[in-house]
């Protein structure tokens, strides 16, 4: 069984701590995401979690929020 990281030669693997703050998110929650199924692709070896740039540019675009015209104008500002 082959235990390194399967990235293309030369992408560097990020830890969870890189991830998260990649992400802008905190590590705690990228745990809690991971836990759930809810997060990220991610590569385990053992107690290591490793993620590639690509799956984590795929989650931030996945979870992308447009505004609406209606949330610009309800917030105080100009319509």
């Amino acid at each position: 069984m082959n235990n390194q990281p399967t990235f293309d030669i030369g992408e560097p693997a990020l830890t969870t701590r890189l991830a998260a703050r990649y992400l802008g998110i905190s590590v705690s929650l990228l745990n809690k995401l991971r836990g759930t199924g809810q997060g990220p692709a991610v590569q385990v070896y053992g107690t290591r979690c490793v993620y590639r740039r690509a799956d984590l540019d795929a989650f931030a675009a996945a979870h992308r929020v447009e505004p609406t015209a209606s949330a610009i104008s309800n917030d105080g500002g100009e319509a």
